[in-house]
């Protein structure tokens, strides 16, 4: 009865022992779960933060366009067929088609948490699309 005894209490030691591992291994789970979390929202900031940029420098852009070509004062000599679409319409395709150099670039390099910011951004220019 006494080695009965002591089984049952070094088992339940031992049983102790893999709870307590068991609860250290669930709070490590945790703490990767919520830095994961963590990860989405940042890469989501970056992404409006990628936005807002490419729109800052595509207004810059068509400011210095006026710029140049008010100062070039020089009337073209030849007109071509009036555009289908508008002017602001092709400059977003045409950032689309810088956004996506950018892409196969970071492919390339290899870079791949940058990767993960791209599928938001291209979520922003869907309307253009419709």
């Amino acid at each position: 009865l006494e080695k009965a005894s002591g089984k049952i209490q070094s088992v339940a030691g031992g049983m102790r022992d893999v709870a307590t591992k068991v609860d250290k291994a669930v709070a490590r789970l945790k703490e990767v779960e919520s830095k994961e979390d963590q990860l989405l929202r940042y890469d989501d900031k970056l992404a409006k933060m990628y936005t807002g940029l490419m729109e800052s420098a595509r207004d810059a852009g068509a400011k210095l366009q006026d710029v140049v070509s008010s100062i070039a004062n020089a009337p073209p000599t030849e007109k071509g067929p009036a555009s289908r679409v508008s002017t602001s319409v092709v400059k977003k395709i045409r950032d689309i088609g810088d956004l996506l150099d950018e892409a196969q670039a970071d492919v390339y390099k290899e870079e791949w948490l940058t990767l993960k910011v791209y599928p938001s951004v291209f979520r922003a220019f869907l309307p253009l699309m419709e």
